[in-house]
């Protein structure tokens, strides 16, 4: 099968389990609160242009990757940055900024919408969640990728399926409004919503500026963090890899986002003024009344720990990259990394309790702006090898039946 840490298939659910988060619960909702009915459309164009960015990233990300003196890999955008575009000031930036982004947009933003939907159903108080939370993330991430990976390769499929099915149910209870739904959603992609409920004021100009940037934030096609799992897979082949990733996005935001942005449309919720994974919340209960509201919020928790897991090896990679930029020496490499590893799990777990108390609109805007900032290293990298690919991509393709 190849060298490498994990197999192909926990590798993609390791990615699996940070895009398929609460973006796809809290960040389709808070798209079509700001931006309209329509900013689904356009998270449906960011994603199918995604499928390509992420064939990209992660095939150059494996082809790239290098052994670690412990013997485990590590690759991604400061791999294929530093040894493949020889640009080593660019790879350092992409691996702060990345690491930055990680605790921000998969640490504070997830517990966040974790401790809303806690407090929605039950009333939970947000510091328990967010206390809940941390607790049981630092307990798995101090076992490093391995752990990561048994954990996700379990509770991603179960929570997506969970969740789909929920959806599809509201769906099929709400069918006479679903047609109107796609309606609505195409027209507003172009027109912009009237002015009415919580989008009030929405234009095309905002359809399209928060379709996009929830749409990025749910798929993370661009941003550079799932090459790291994926350059983890036993593969013999980075282009073979590459092409299992390009389901991210697919199964991301055409398949879970859909289901959430027709629920919300099909039971009109979006009128009502309410945002996040309340405004989902909302949805489900249309249909199944207190009991969607309750799954909703279990759905979310789980997704949110699983992102959590997912962005805290992300910026342990991170930490590798910048750990042995820094210390050089394989001798005192493993001795400074574990020390520098343990600060780091008890910082980001805080983080989550952080997260967890402060307010919606802080966390969305932050993860944003700390996506711009790494993605943009991440793309001018895949720019760089363009070339490169292509021509990697033409010899598969070849020699593959």
């Amino acid at each position: 099968m190849g060298e490498g840490d994990i197999s192909p298939l926990r590798a993609l659910f390791t990615s699996l389990s940070s895009t398929v988060g609460v973006g796809n619960v809290a960040g389709v909702a808070t798209a079509i609160h700001l931006g309209g009915p329509g900013a689904l459309f356009w998270m449906w164009i960011v994603a199918l242009l995604g499928m390509g960015t992420k064939y990209a990233e992660c095939t150059l990300g494996v082809h790239f990757r290098e052994d670690l003196p412990d013997g485990t890999k590590i690759g991604g955008p400061f791999a294929f940055l530093e040894r493949g575009a020889g640009q080593r000031w660019l790879a350092i930036i992409f691996a702060i900024f990345a690491l930055i982004e990680c605790t921000v947009c998969g640490g504070m933003v997830q517990s966040n919408s974790a401790a809303d939907a806690c407090e929605t159903a039950f009333g939970i108080p947000l510091w328990a969640s967010g206390l809940f939370l941390s607790l049981l993330t630092f307990v798995i991430i101090i076992g490093g990728i391995r752990r990561v990976g048994e954990v996700t390769v379990r509770l991603v499929p179960s929570m997506g399926m969970l969740y789909l099915t929920l959806g599809l149910g509201v769906l099929a209870l709400f069918w006479r409004e679903v047609p109107g739904a796609w309606t609505t959603i195409f027209s507003d992609a172009f027109t912009g919503s009237a002015a009415a409920g919580g989008f009030a004021g929405a234009t095309f100009a905002q359809a399209i500026k928060f379709g996009a940037a929830r749409g990025l934030f749910s798929n993370e096609a661009g941003l550079g963090t799932a090459p790291m799992a994926h350059s983890a897979a036993r593969t013999e082949n980075a282009v073979k890899q590459g092409m299992v990733s390009m389901l991210g996005p697919f199964i991301d935001t055409i398949v879970v986002c859909s289901i959430t942005g027709l629920a919300i449309v099909s039971t009109k919720v979006h009128l009502t003024g309410e945002t996040g994974a309340g405004l989902t919340q909302m949805a489900f209960a249309q249909a199944l009344g207190h009991t969607g509201e309750v799954m909703v919020m279990v759905v979310v928790i789980l997704l949110a720990f699983s992102t959590a897991l997912a962005n805290s090896f992300y910026a342990r990679q991170c930490l590798l990259f910048l750990t042995k930029q820094v210390v050089g020496s394989p001798s005192n490499f493993a001795r400074w990394y574990s020390k520098i590893a343990l600060v780091y799990s008890v910082i980001f777990t805080s983080i989550l309790f952080i997260g967890a108390v402060s307010g919606l609109e802080m966390m969305w805007t932050l993860g944003d702006i700390t996506l711009a900032l790494a993605m943009t290293p991440n793309l001018i990298g895949i720019w760089l090898l363009s070339g490169f690919l292509k021509g990697k991509t033409d010899e598969f393709l070849k020699t593959t039946p």
